[in-house]
């Protein structure tokens, strides 16, 4: 593959001028540690859910979208185990008193004085926290997609027979029933045959994302995740020196026309008398470490290529597998929105 001579060239085809393209891998590689790789096996990303529960005698399925403000979910990756953890921690909301000025505060004041004593408790409100875990055993990733804007749908199907149970936590006193949307889903007398879970866009790369959940449910090899990793590594690095040696090649001259400067210097050089060849001399020495500069840059810009066809081959790896996931579509159907998926048609 030849060469590219724009002095904006960088690797993977980002412009060098943008410090913003790629940010969110630098800033989440700048909290990883170096290789032996710890923390990898993690991901951890709020979610949304659409569970759909089967029907029965002829019954048509029933869909349950979970998603903030009802529902706050957090949704955790271990590749390590091949686990995932849905955790849904719903809080008890408890109404201020009601706020009074002027006669009707003094009065009010005046009929219950130990009020205006309470100072206002600082600990956090009641919460139950639901759990349900899944893994390969209970559970199979069917289609993997990404939307426009670089979030991720995982559908997930139940495997026959099984049905998910949740774990609860109480924290504080709650006084009554406190309604888990989650529990009261897993709750319901028909089984829960397949999800779509919902990844939104963050900070983490949303090729390291996919790559970590099509490891924890076996689709694709810790080995090939690393590298990639690596790669990112790597890509950074490429982007970094040829942003600087750009710098230092003046008016992004190329390397055939500094080759035609060096033969005309060397011209000069040879038929010029001893005394006219300091000033040619200068510009013969300027014109070679010019060179010197480019062939540099030339060089991360063959690593910065290098670099792309490996990648290229671990998203095959992705691609390939989202590609032959065909089919299962019942769950992106439907009417409203607390019967359908979360994909747009």
């Amino acid at each position: 593959m030849a060469l590219q001579s724009d002095p904006a060239m960088s690797a993977f085809g980002h412009q060098t001028p943008d410090t913003k393209t790629n940010s969110r891998i630098v800033a989440w590689l700048d909290n990883q540690d170096e290789p032996g790789f710890k923390g990898d096996s993690h991901l951890k990303a709020t979610a949304e859910i659409v569970m759909r529960i089967q029907g029965a005698n002829g019954d048509d399925d029933k869909y349950v979208h979970l998603r903030a403000p009802k529902s706050k979910l957090d949704i955790n990756f271990d590749s390590s185990t091949g686990g995932i953890t849905i955790k849904e921690v719903t809080a008890m909301t408890t109404q201020s008193p009601p706020h009074h000025t002027g006669a009707v505060a003094v009065a009010a004041a005046a009929a219950n004085p130990y009020n205006n004593r309470l100072a206002p408790s600082t600990n956090p409100p009641p919460s139950l926290t639901v759990i349900v875990r899944l893994s390969r055993a209970n559970c199979d990733l069917v289609k993997l997609e990404e939307l426009k804007d670089t979030s991720l749908l995982l559908t997930i199907r139940i495997n026959n027979g099984q049905r998910l149970t949740a774990e609860t936590h109480q924290h504080g006193f709650i006084s009554g029933t406190l309604l888990s949307p989650l529990e009261n889903a897993l709750q319901q007398s028909r089984t829960i045959s397949s999800m779509q879970i919902l990844l939104p866009a963050s900070q983490i790369p949303w090729k390291w994302t996919a790559a970590t959940v099509l490891v924890t449910f076996g689709k694709m090899t810790v080995r090939e995740r690393r590298n990639m990793r690596l790669i990112y590594k790597r890509v950074v690095e490429c982007q970094y020196q040829i942003r600087e040696y750009n710098r230092l090649i003046p008016g992004g001259k190329g390397l055939g026309e500094l080759r035609g400067e060096e033969e005309m210097a060397v011209d000069r050089l040879e038929n010029l008398d001893v005394g006219d060849r300091r000033e040619w001399l200068g510009r013969y020495e300027r014109i070679v470490d010019e060179e010197a500069v480019i062939k540099a840059r030339d060089q991360w810009v063959r690593e910065a290529e290098r670099l792309k066809r490996e990648h290229n081959a671990l998203l095959e790896v992705i691609g390939n597998y989202t590609s032959a996931a065909v089919g299962f579509e019942g769950v992106v159907n439907g009417g409203d929105e607390n019967e359908k998926g979360l994909r747009d048609e």
